[in-house]
């Protein structure tokens, strides 16, 4: 089972710092990512405040896996968001997986991955479970909260040929119980003492 540390370390989330020290005790990293005013890309998971450059990070000297998870909002912003994000991580050396809440987005990311024949993995997050959902799309992997989760959820995302990752764990009790019920990969908090 993969470990996706949660914004990197949960004591200054979603900055290169923070992401760079997470890639140590995680097998990746997941942070947020939306398109600022000024069109540039920011870490930060709150759309009204921003942060440190997505191409800050891509300029890090260490090879990191990341797993991007894009705010994007309405339509025609999640399309422009995800043809900046893909614009700028292709350029990059570090390993990526790009997913979003915005089925919009989502479908961006995969055109794009199509027509440039880039190799970056899509996922789909989901906070419900419409167990129909999740067929139609070609993405790579499905990250379901883990409110919602079940082991019928993973058995279908599965059966289609997807990944099953999980948000957000808060202990080893909530990580052993999705471990049992087979799922890929866990984000969690990575917090140092």
């Amino acid at each position: 089972m993969i470990t996706v540390a949660h914004r990197g370390l949960i004591q200054a989330e979603n900055t290169i710092d923070s992401i760079v020290s997470a890639s140590f005790y995680a097998d990746w990293v997941e942070c947020d990512a939306h398109m600022d005013r000024s069109g540039r890309i920011v870490l930060c998971h709150n759309r009204e405040l921003t942060g440190e450059l997505l191409t800050d990070l891509c300029e890090h000297p260490f090879t990191l896996n990341i797993m991007l998870d894009i705010k994007a909002f309405g339509i025609g912003e999640a399309e422009a968001c995800a043809a900046t994000i893909v614009n700028i991580v292709r350029k990059s050396r570090h390993k990526w997986k790009l997913c979003s809440f915005n089925e919009f987005c989502v479908r961006q990311l995969l055109a794009l991955r199509k027509y440039l024949k880039l190799t970056y993995d899509v996922g789909l997050i989901s906070s419900n479970a419409p167990l129909n959902m999740y067929g139609h799309m070609k993405v790579d992997f499905v990250s379901v909260d883990y409110n919602v989760l079940s082991r019928e959820i993973v058995d279908r995302v599965r059966s289609s040929g997807k990944q099953v990752y999980t948000f957000t764990i808060k202990n080893k009790k909530q990580e052993d119980l999705v471990d049992k019920l087979g799922v890929d990969g866990v984000i969690k908090d990575i917090i140092l003492p």
